[in-house]
């Protein structure tokens, strides 16, 4: 589908001087989906099984690999051509699959959680069980990454300079978003073991204190975003144009930083309880109901640009905060006794 969509990326409205080099640097890219599927997999089991460590290691790793090779491949070193974007693609992919291969060894390689691969065989049952909770979170995350793709492409329909603006202001909304993303998982994994011991209030618990701790960071992020916005922008370009617009646009993203880190850790909590259908509505209405139609509205139709996209973005994480929160709040009622006490 991404090799497709790579060859007619022009019936997207996409902006005609980025189409040819998008284009490429899609194709390359397309290249690494089934790595990061696979290592999303590992990854996944090793956190159920408390060993989140390996697949740390394994991203650091792939992050300074990653960081080498775009050096090399962008500007021609090392004795090899500059192939600019295209360059970074295939720097990303090659990235992927040393990933894949890192986390390949730990899963499969002897050890305490070692996965034998004589158990990679066929069962029914337990695809079935794997699909009905698994399709709704797929889901969840379809619609959540989704919209910001399609937000991107909403904004390849404006000049380069405000598509670049809202790409380098979505690279840095995605980097303070790993740290709810990563509080979300384990909470995921904390409430689901506490309701495995049947202990309500420990789910509770945990889900609350993953909330807490992801609410506090993206303030915490929120503040600096909002006091220095010109160190997040400058590492990413020195045109003047597109630091002004961009600078509009984080403004835009500091402030939804908290519901943002709101929605990432109830989504975890929730899923930790079994329910992965609340996020998808969550997501659906908060999305794609509500933020695209206002994205649309406000950037094409009132004309505001690329801001508009911002504060359609925010309104549905807005709406999806709200919405797992008052899920949450019934989701796991406490016993009698500690409600008593």
């Amino acid at each position: 589908l991404l090799i497709l969509a790579s060859s007619h990326l022009a019936l997207f409205g996409i902006h005609p001087d980025v189409v040819p080099e998008a284009a490429s640097f899609l194709w390359y890219l397309s290249f690494g989906i089934v790595p990061v599927f696979l290592f999303q997999a590992g990854r996944n089991y090793l956190q159920a099984v408390n060993r989140p460590g390996p697949a740390f290691w394994v991203i650091v790793l792939a992050n300074f690999l990653n960081f080498g090779l775009d050096y090399a491949f962008i500007f021609g070193k090392a004795g090899l051509p500059a192939l600019g974007a295209d360059g970074c693609a295939i720097a990303s992919t090659v990235g992927r699959f040393f990933m894949m291969a890192g986390l390949a060894g730990v899963v499969f390689l002897p050890g305490k959680h070692r996965v034998s691969l004589a158990a990679l065989k066929w069962d029914a049952a337990a695809f079935t069980r794997l699909t009905k909770m698994g399709f709704p979170a797929s889901l969840q995350m379809m619609l959540e990454v989704g919209v910001f793709g399609l937000s991107t492409v909403l904004a390849g329909g404006l000049d380069p300079e405000s598509l670049a603006a809202h790409q380098i202001v979505l690279n840095v909304a995605s980097a303070t978003f790993m740290v709810p993303l990563g509080i979300g998982a384990a909470t995921a994994v904390l409430v689901g073991q506490a309701l495995g011991r049947n202990d309500l209030a420990e789910a509770r618990k945990m889900g609350s204190l993953g909330l807490a701790v992801s609410a506090a960071f993206m303030v915490f992020s929120g503040a600096l975003l909002l006091a220095f916005p010109i160190y997040a922008i400058n590492g990413f370009t020195a045109d003047l144009h597109v630091v002004k617009i961009a600078m509009g646009i984080l403004f835009i993203a500091a402030l939804f930083q908290l519901v943002d880190g709101i929605q990432a850790a109830l989504t975890g909590a929730l899923r930790g309880a079994g329910n992965t259908r609340s996020p998808v509505y969550a997501n659906l209405v908060g999305h794609w109901f509500v933020g695209v139609p206002l994205s649309f509205l406000l950037c094409f139709q009132l004309g505001i640009g690329v801001k508009g996209i911002w504060v359609g973005l925010a309104a549905g994480l807005l709406v999806v905060a709200v919405w797992l929160w008052v899920v949450w709040s019934k989701a796991l009622p406490l016993p009698a006794a500690a409600r008593s006490r």
